[in-house]
């Protein structure tokens, strides 16, 4: 694939998470107060099986890109687009968690597998292959390959949202991966 056909693709991405986003995905909004929704369950638990693997931070994330979204006459919409590059170690995990709004990955290189509560069958994606990951639902990104993994994030989220809201007992020490690197104010370059 080239250059430019990689640029186009993750152009397009970024286009069709913010439509999917902004026209239908206000599911939970209860998130202000940097609080799990109280109908979200803390467990260490997908679909009532221990994950394999051990949570984890990942071995490295870069902030892509940050951009405000406005309307056609470019006024602001309160919506911002946040887009990460991610690398996760043989044999770890990212702790139990939800996402308020959604969002995709984007698998690099590598295999990571998507476990997804009320999902029976849990989705692997290797170079080239991404996953929804839908909002409101507990769930947790598996490197089941034999080699790191590295993977592009991304979210279309008001601004001041957080992306992520760990769920898992005992890890939420794991919450601040993201939240700085996530941090929905205006990114200075």
């Amino acid at each position: 694939m080239k250059f430019s056909d990689k640029v186009f693709f993750g152009i397009f991405s970024i286009a069709l998470i913010a439509i999917i986003v902004i026209v239908g995905n206000y599911q939970i909004s209860n998130f202000t107060n940097k609080l799990p929704n109280p109908n979200i369950e803390q467990s260490d638990k997908i679909n009532g099986l221990v994950l394999p693997n051990k949570p984890d931070k990942a071995m490295s994330e870069t902030r892509v890109i940050t951009q405000e979204l406005t309307d056609a006459r470019g006024k602001s919409t309160g919506w911002v687009i946040i887009s990460s590059r991610a690398s996760r170690d043989v044999g770890t995990r990212a702790p139990i968690h939800v996402h308020p709004y959604g969002g995709q990955t984007c698998v690099l290189s590598g295999e990571m597998s998507l476990y997804l509560d009320g999902e029976p069958i849990n989705m692997k994606a290797g170079p080239g292959d991404c996953y929804w990951m839908p909002a409101g639902r507990r769930m947790s990104a598996i490197n089941t390959g034999s080699t790191a993994s590295t993977f592009i994030d991304t979210f279309v989220v008001p601004e001041g949202e957080q992306v992520w809201i760990v769920v898992e007992p005992g890890m939420q020490d794991l919450q601040n991966q993201f939240d700085m690197l996530f941090n929905t104010k205006k990114h200075i370059h």
